[in-house]
């Protein structure tokens, strides 16, 4: 009895103060259904019901209204768990971890409570056999569970893999994340540019056109990544230690001065005036900048990570996250940029600088009162430009393209979600727009309370 009651009160304490984003809390709620089982084989126990003395009124016995409403209440619940271990995919989303020994005890505590019952039913006049079909699947699913389990266990400890740490994440680690992708993708800028230096000039003019564009985009995700940091994550840090982050601040100064001079390599690119000294400029800038970013997000993760660990709780990284998005999710790069960005094509007309102030310009509209009032309006038929793309609309597909192994894809993602149950649908479509099949498919596998309504995998959650 005391054990059921540990049980539950650890276990819940753990799933209301931890989000269910975290894997490893999954599988400890797996053991609700044992906290009624255990209480119902302690009453039986202290009851001191012999099965075959074949009266069904005594304490203790199958016709014991607690002792049935405790058995079925364990069993159901035990169903509910099942659906969502099995169908939903919600207590096994992970690789082997020790913590899913939890199921384990579950199933031997169900095998348990249906071998007690069974036994009253045999020593009671009751002659129903769908308790002997419940000890059978509980024995036979309980096996199998602690099998698996230990060929798991003895696979790991193989592989010496016991002794090493669960990695620790929370919705902040969407920031270090970040850091993560922008070192792989300037690495891949580095590396684009020093092989289209090598190539002749009838050949760095075509090429250059793309290395231009992906600069672009790099420097405009990096300078909201700066920004970002500026405007909330610092003045955050700074509560707690103030002028701490002052380095930071002027770290980024230099970054923007790189970025400009790299901006206008890309300029160059495009236009295609002089591809092989552009090249050789824009190589140069890079092999500047790439290695002093590194450094710069090296800093940050060495020094202020350790303090964002010890002195934000779940609750303030949560609100900084939910900061980030709010302030960030309707706002567009050329917002971030502070200038009008000039493009091809109709989209020139639109300028979402002052955006924020509910003041955008608009194209003029040469229309009646009453042709004003059509909806939806008429948008130009090419794509909009990134440039001018909300952020995040930018932002989250491409930090989860650059991001290297998929568990760091997922836990972006989930970092999000985390701190914005509310609007993971939301966060699925940006990024869903943004990446390939094959990710997408990835990410809706791991993280379906993403999937948008309308796409393959989306279900009505309870």
């Amino acid at each position: 009895l005391l054990l059921s009651l540990l049980i539950f009160g650890g276990t819940f304490l753990q799933a209301i103060k931890y989000h269910w984003s975290d894997e490893r809390i999954r599988s400890s709620i797996g053991m609700w259904p044992t906290v009624l089982l255990l209480i119902m084989l302690s009453y039986v126990q202290l009851a001191n019901v012999d099965p075959l003395a074949g009266s069904n009124l005594r304490v203790g016995s199958v016709s014991d209204p607690f002792v049935n409403v405790l058995f079925y209440s364990g069993i159901t619940l035990t169903l509910i768990m099942l659906w969502l271990a099995v169908p939903m995919g919600f207590l096994f989303r992970m690789k082997f971890d020790f913590s899913m020994w939890s199921i384990a005890f579950t199933a031997d505590v169900v095998a348990m409570a249906c071998a007690t019952y069974d036994d009253l039913k045999q020593g009671g006049t009751e002659s129903d056999d769908y308790t002997g079909f419940l000890l059978a699947g509980s024995i036979g699913t309980a096996t199998w569970i602690v099998v698996t389990l230990v060929f798991q266990t003895l696979f790991m400890l193989v592989k010496k893999r016991w002794l090493r740490a669960p990695y620790k994440w929370a919705p902040l680690s969407f920031n270090k994340l970040s850091h993560e992708a922008l070192r792989e993708s300037g690495r891949h800028l580095l590396r684009e540019a020093a092989a289209i230096s090598k190539l002749d000039s009838s050949e760095q003019g075509v090429v250059g056109v793309g290395l231009g564009r992906d600069i672009q985009l790099f420097c405009l995700v990096l300078k909201w990544h700066s920004h970002m940091e500026d405007n909330i994550l610092f003045r955050k840090v700074d509560t707690f230690h103030p002028l701490i982050t002052q380095d930071g601040y002027l770290q980024h100064e230099e970054l923007e001065a790189l970025e400009g001079k790299l901006l206008q390599c890309a300029e160059s690119l495009i236009s295609g005036s002089n591809p092989s000294e552009d090249i050789e400029k824009t190589y140069s800038i890079l092999q500047e900048m790439i290695p002093y970013a590194e450094k710069h997000m090296d800093w940050e993760e060495e020094n202020l990570n350790a303090m964002l660990r010890k002195g934000f709780n779940l609750a303030v990284q949560k609100k900084l996250v939910s900061d980030v998005w709010f302030a960030y999710e309707s706002k567009s790069l050329e917002e971030i940029v502070g200038e009008k960005v000039s493009v091809d094509g109709e989209w020139d007309n639109y300028d979402f600088r002052d955006l924020r102030n509910g003041k955008p310009v608009f194209p003029s509209k040469s229309a009646t009162k009453e042709d004003l009032l059509d909806f939806p309006p008429r948008l130009p038929v090419e794509p909009i430009p990134f440039r001018k793309q909300q952020v995040l609309r930018v932002v989250l597909p491409y930090m989860v393209r650059w991001l290297p192994i998929p568990m760091q894809k997922t836990r972006f993602v989930r970092s999000f979600a985390w701190a914005l149950p509310e609007n993971a649908q939301l966060i699925g479509d940006m990024v869903y727009r943004g990446v390939d099949d094959s990710t997408w498919a990835c990410l809706a596998a791991d993280v379906p309370e993403c999937v948008p309504r309308g796409l393959p995998g989306w279900v009505r959650r309870i």
